[in-house]
């Protein structure tokens, strides 16, 4: 997490965070599994990517609080490159899922007599999900899904 200074007044507070993870992994395909694959595809590997493990997984945010005001903002994006969905048994191809991305929005209020009120809006890329084959002759889409925006409203009390 870094302030950001040039941002920065007598009651605020403005942050910018972020993080990567770079990933190797690799697991044996068991014997059957691997012979059976092998006929479809002669040039299998045989070793694996772990199932659901991104090879990359980032994430950054922004973040301005206003101390005095009880105010804070966050916008928040995160990113997973392309994964292992499900390993398939035998000759069927296995499925991945395409990257993703992420922008979530939170607004957070506190409020007199100890309550507090939060509003976040998720997903307001609005990215869906697709899945797909990785077959000898191209991808072929196995499954799309939208994942939708969602909004929520909360109210806290915090009790002494």
């Amino acid at each position: 997490r870094k302030d950001l200074p040039f941002l920065t007044g007598e009651y605020m507070r403005f942050t910018f965070g972020s993080n990567l993870s770079l990933t190797e992994s690799e697991v044996d395909r068991n014997a059957q599994d691997f012979l059976l694959k092998s006929y479809r595809n002669p040039d299998i590997e045989a070793t694996r990517e772990l199932q659901g493990q991104s090879s990359i997984v980032g994430n950054a945010d922004l973040f301005w609080e206003h101390y005095k005001m009880g105010t804070s903002l966050s916008l928040v994006y995160n990113y997973t490159g392309e994964r292992l969905y499900s390993v398939s048994d035998g000759q069927l191809s296995d499925v991945y899922e395409d990257p993703t991305s992420d922008l979530d929005f939170i607004y957070s209020q506190t409020l007199k007599g100890g309550f507090s009120m939060k509003f976040s809006i998720t997903n307001l890329l609005n990215e869906g999900n697709r899945f797909f084959l990785d077959e000898t002759v191209g991808e072929l889409v196995y499954s799309e899904r939208s994942k939708g925006r969602s909004y929520s409203l909360s109210f806290n009390k915090k009790f002494k």
